[in-house]
């Protein structure tokens, strides 16, 4: 029961039936989430044996069709800016803050 840990947490949440659905709700999951209208997390959920350990026929797109599908990404936050650090979550707070006796930001115990 992975989804239930995510269930309410707000991640987009997308159920496959088979594994053409899965193909195809992947490649949507990566659009969807990588949206700036959007920008959460999706989470692909199948069954965890028979679709994920059984074989069954896909029909891929070639590799030109997912690409014009997926536009390159243009990432909101850089992680890697380490001249302009974003506070993304009380572990990777902004040098500006005071970090207490332990070295850890306020109130992420």
């Amino acid at each position: 029961m992975i989804f239930l840990p995510v269930r309410d947490c707000g991640w987009i949440t997308l159920f496959s039936e088979d594994n053409q659905e899965i193909y195809d709700t992947t490649l949507m999951a990566y659009r969807i989430a990588e949206d700036p209208s959007v920008y959460l997390p999706v989470f692909n959920a199948y069954d965890g044996y028979i679709l994920s350990h059984t074989t069954m026929p896909v029909q891929w797109k070639t590799r030109r069709k997912w690409i014009s599908f997926l536009p390159h990404l243009k990432h909101h936050i850089n992680l890697s800016d380490f001249k302009n650090v974003k506070g993304v979550s009380p572990v990777t707070v902004p040098s500006t803050i005071d970090r207490g006796a332990l070295g850890v930001a306020p109130g992420y115990f």
